[in-house]
């Protein structure tokens, strides 16, 4: 058996762990909740989804943090996006010069400057979805710090988690839902409810897409766009101007051009003179002969209102109007 005094001891540490606990437990208070979304026609409960709690002097910073980030990239992007459309609008109107002008300038620029319009217009969306980017809820995730408190939704979509009893309290949680052939994404950044016996629903009213007072942050998107970088984009835009300037540097150049004077193909000089109507030539020796209408005979030239043929040794002229020759 163990001494007496060691049993009495023994009791005590048991006793002051006791209380020790029930202290710290007694800083806590259970917060049921319930993460339910309405898609379509549907009532979906979301389980296995992660519940976070965070004091607010924790999430407050970083959301003062990612709205800064939000105005300075914004006033950034801004002239990029006005670059672009002016570099697209000036595309616009020379694509309307090259359809306009010889068949040989619009084949050999308007399939380049078709190609700058949809590059153009690539780049543009490219800034329109890091515009939605920045205006995300998921971006406001991104940096938050380790949780007070983790949880899991069962497959009903409740949970249970701890948060302080005498502070404030927020709930951060953020799902994903397959609908038909696209994915749906959900974030919410929650005021936990004061009480001993607080309950909360994480629903499309208090998403952070939905404006709701529950909600710590209001974006815009739910976590839609991509992220780019600033001076990226700007390098592109001016690779974008260097290149239309070339475009119509060289376009100028070419409306200036005369095209080269194509060569009048020569006339082909026929093998034989057939005679219309009979014809007298005088021969070397001075005797006189007459040719008979429909002979035929070798061509030599034509020079004027003559045809020169070849007669027996000898060359000779006899009218153009006698023969077959134009």
């Amino acid at each position: 058996m163990l001494p007496t005094a060691l049993v009495k001891s023994s009791r005590l540490i048991l006793a002051f762990g006791c209380a020790l606990l029930e202290c710290d437990c007694s800083r806590n208070r259970e917060v049921k909740g319930e993460i339910v979304i309405v898609t379509g026609h549907a009532s979906v409960k979301l389980g296995l989804v992660e519940v976070q709690a965070f004091l607010p002097a924790h999430v407050n910073p970083v959301v003062a943090f990612v709205k800064s980030q939000i105005g300075e990239q914004e006033a950034s992007l801004e002239p990029i996006g006005k670059q672009i459309q002016a570099l697209k609008t000036r595309a616009t109107n020379d694509q309307q010069q090259i359809r306009n002008a010889s068949r040989d300038v619009s084949l050999r620029f308007g399939d380049r400057i078709d190609s700058f319009i949809n590059d153009c217009t690539t780049l543009s969306n490219r800034v329109l979805m890091h515009r939605q980017y920045l205006h995300s809820a998921a971006r406001f995730f991104e940096p938050l710090p380790n949780a007070l408190a983790t949880a899991k939704s069962d497959s009903d979509g409740k949970f249970m988690i701890a948060v302080p009893r005498s502070s404030e309290t927020i709930i951060c949680a953020t799902a994903d839902h397959e609908v038909a052939n696209s994915t749906e994404h959900y974030h919410w950044m929650v005021k936990v409810p004061q009480g001993a016996n607080a309950s909360i629903t994480l629903s499309n009213d208090n998403l952070a897409t939905a404006g709701s007072p529950q909600s710590v942050i209001h974006a815009s998107f739910d976590s839609s766009g991509r992220e780019e970088s600033i001076e990226d984009l700007r390098t592109e835009v001016r690779n974008f101007e260097t290149e239309l300037n070339a475009l119509e540097s060289d376009l100028v150049a070419a409306r200036q051009t005369p095209l080269p004077v194509q060569p009048e193909a020569a006339e082909a000089l026929p093998h034989s003179v057939t005679l219309k109507q009979s014809v007298s030539v005088q021969l070397r020796d001075g005797s006189v002969v007459l040719l008979p209408a429909g002979g035929q005979f070798e061509f030599v030239s034509k020079k004027g209102s003559e045809v020169h043929i070849r007669y027996r040794d000898g060359e000779y002229a006899i009218p153009l109007s006698a023969t077959d020759l134009k």
